[in-house]
């Protein structure tokens, strides 16, 4: 018969101590595979931050206050005297009715004007805050 050549590459088993070839070892302990991490899984979030508000609507208001003007009262027919007027309420921001629901539209989060940058830094990966406490997601 020709001569050949046998190759060991001898290694330790963490689990029994045992050290042999891997092709060799006993199958009392090393029947199964098992493919590990040496280092434990560090978490990071895989998408970028962005800002947005939380609220998820905006809402209306007044920039200004409340107000009055005097505005003529009806006319009576054939009376001779003293004109009649009555005091008006009118909003001094945008001279609707008090009743009316705003000029202005605002982020009830933040009380910032509608179109203004958001107010909550969040990672676009999962939606969480971001913040020193948050590690990661993934």
């Amino acid at each position: 018969p020709p001569l050949f050549q046998v190759v060991f590459c001898n290694s330790k088993c963490v689990d029994c101590g045992v050290v042999s070839d891997p092709r060799l070892l006993p199958l009392a302990c090393h029947v199964l595979k098992e493919v590990v991490h040496p280092q434990a899984n560090i978490p990071f979030h895989r998408g970028e931050t962005s800002l947005l508000h939380p609220a998820p609507e905006v809402a209306n208001r007044h920039t200004g206050s409340v107000a009055y003007k005097k505005q003529r009262a009806g006319r009576e027919f054939g009376k001779i005297g003293k004109k009649k007027y009555k005091q008006v309420p009118y909003m001094t921001c945008c001279d609707a009715d008090p009743t009316h629901p705003g000029c202005q539209v605002y982020h009830p989060c933040c009380q910032q004007p509608q179109g203004v940058q958001g107010c909550k830094s969040v990672f676009s990966c999962c939606g969480s805050e971001v913040s020193a406490g948050n590690p990661g997601c993934a």
